[in-house]
């Protein structure tokens, strides 16, 4: 690895670019770990295959100016089917978010291209592979089986927000490695009885009451939604967790319902050092992820009219308003 190489960071500018004989070499020889060799065909096949593909779409990955990538689409506009073939970040290069923000460079250019409204690849199951990549990137299982390999999909109606914050993620702050952990069930109540007192505050600024009343009503609400307590069904309490390190930087909440599709984000908190430094937008599309994981196809939330900040962050990820409650002082 030479100096350029070895000084590449999360902060690298990831670009798609097309592949020239003077390159050519530099993304042959991009290579995947020994372990990951069963999931992808190496660059040399793939870009033997792509001249031989009328349907082909190809380009290497770049971080900064160095090579650490290949991804191949194929492409039929006529069916509005797009299929990622390929797509392998080089191993010494892994873990850096790299891929992340290749697989929005991807979205975005098939959202341009014909009727798009899904991307589709396929995977090869084992430990080590993809599986988790892309159900973390909001791609979900069709059940189908494709040439001996399981499909997935992604919905393209909705994943702008989320995408363009993975590319515009370059500042050196460990934003990418950001990871949802299940808190422990020990710290559950814990939390619970911290969220109350500052519910209780907004609430009580929202509503015109008393704090001793928003609170009552805030410990009422809170043994409502967890009638089973902490194993109440389809409550999810989450840490969030700088990869590595393990240092926790925030909190979340959030309920999944299967049946009417439906989720809804109680809390989400990040920690007063970590804050105004992105790591917000990085947990809301995480838990977007966790919410199409348990097949919820809406995110829902609360957004006191008094927490401006709040709001531009929900609004900066797409989220609209569908109800505003509105009071007038009268004498």
């Amino acid at each position: 690895m030479n100096q350029a190489e070895s000084n590449l960071g999360p902060g690298a500018v990831v670009t798609l670019r097309q592949i020239t004989k003077s390159t050519l070499y530099d993304i042959l020889r991009l290579k995947v770990s020994d372990e990951q060799r069963d999931f992808v065909a190496s660059n040399a096949v793939s870009i033997a295959e792509a001249h031989f593909y009328d349907d082909a779409w190809f380009r290497a990955i770049y971080a900064d100016e160095t090579a650490v990538g290949f991804v191949m689409l194929l492409i039929d506009p006529n069916k509005a089917k797009y299929h990622i073939e390929r797509f392998m970040i080089d191993s010494r290069f892994q873990g850096k978010g790299f891929g992340q923000r290749a697989l929005a460079l991807m979205v975005e250019h098939v959202k341009t291209l014909p009727n798009a409204s899904e991307l589709f690849t396929s995977i090869v199951d084992g430990e080590g592979g993809p599986e988790g990549f892309y159900l973390k990137n909001g791609f979900e299982h069709t059940g189908r089986i494709v040439d001996g390999e399981r499909e997935l999909k992604l919905g393209l109606a909705n994943t702008r927000a989320c995408l363009e914050h993975a590319q515009s993620s370059r500042h050196p702050n460990d934003v990418d490695a950001i990871q949802l952990a299940p808190m422990p069930a020990k710290d559950v109540q814990p939390y619970i009885d911290q969220l109350i007192p500052g519910y209780a505050s907004d609430r009580s600024k929202a509503d015109g009451i008393s704090f001793a009343d928003a609170q009552d009503e805030a410990v009422r609400q809170a043994g409502a939604l967890l009638t089973e307590g902490v194993e109440t069904f389809g409550h999810h309490f989450f840490n969030a967790v700088r990869g590595g390190s393990q240092e926790r930087i925030g909190r979340a909440w959030i309920h999944t319902d299967p049946k009417t599709k439906l989720a809804y984000l109680h809390d989400i908190l990040i920690n007063e050092p970590n804050r105004r430094r992105g790591y917000g937008k990085k947990m809301i599309c995480l838990l977007e992820h966790v919410a199409a994981q348990y097949n919820c196809d809406q995110l829902s939330l609360n957004a006191f009219a008094h927490n401006s900040g709040a709001r531009a962050l929900y609004e900066s990820l797409g989220f609209e308003t569908v109800a505003l409650r509105m009071r007038k002082s009268v004498s």
